[in-house]
């Protein structure tokens, strides 16, 4: 790698922290005083170095902040078909059913004040989207508090909601903020990643982004397959 590129990749791992953070509701016990770890720029580093110029530059006009591209280098490419979570009603759902379908996790919290303006929001713009459907994903939240949450609302609670009380989701993603969305695609992918409260704008460009013909991981040298 030449050094004016390398240069640029330290830059927008390093000197970006200076822009502020995603507004959005922390996770309890999570995100301490903003620091870039040596050991985590390296990692991020070394993902981003996986990529063309190209895709550099569309990760730069997607991610501004530090911790936004440090979660979006780490997540973006994994497959999530092997994931399985507790729904509503404690049945286990596998996301390998999703095959084939496009599809949002909406992590949430029931006292999220963020989640709940974003919430009219984002179901405001995928009902005239049957191609990608909505999967709510509750975090620190009782069956309770999640009623209470929708009733709020006024929105009707969705057939295919999940609850993690075991965090599995939060290990696995490094989830720090909610709302979090994480956009999957057809093979099971991320294909996108967004941390904090988004607007009708900010979520249809992301929407447009994420699904995309090329998806922002096949700009890596070796793409998931």
């Amino acid at each position: 790698m030449n050094n004016k590129k390398k240069q640029v990749l330290i830059g927008l791992l390093i000197i970006i922290i200076i822009i502020s953070i995603p507004i959005g509701y922390k996770l309890l016990n999570e995100r301490q005083e903003t620091t870039i770890k040596d050991v985590e720029a390296k990692s991020s580093l070394s993902i981003l170095e996986e990529y063309s110029d190209e895709g550099v530059n569309v990760l730069k006009n997607n991610y501004t902040t530090t911790e936004e591209m440090d979660f979006a280098l780490k997540n973006i490419g994994k497959n999530i078909y092997d994931l399985k979570l507790k729904d509503y009603e404690g049945k286990t759902f596998k996301f390998s059913k999703m095959k084939g379908k496009k599809f949002i996790i909406e992590v949430s919290q029931s006292g999220c004040s963020s989640c709940k303006i974003a919430e009219p929001i984002v179901n405001n713009i995928l009902k005239d989207r049957e191609d990608v459907v909505l999967i709510p994903l509750f975090l620190n939240s009782t069956k309770e508090s999640i009623d209470e949450y929708y009733t709020e609302l006024n929105i009707e609670k969705p057939k295919n909601l999940l609850i993690d009380e075991e965090k599995i989701t939060k290990e696995m993603f490094g989830l720090t903020l909610t709302p979090t969305y994480l956009f999957v695609d057809e093979i099971g992918n991320i294909s996108l990643v967004r941390e904090g409260f988004i607007d009708m704008e900010f979520f249809t460009d992301d929407l447009e982004t994420a699904y995309k013909e090329t998806k922002i991981y096949e700009y890596k040298n070796n793409p998931t397959e």
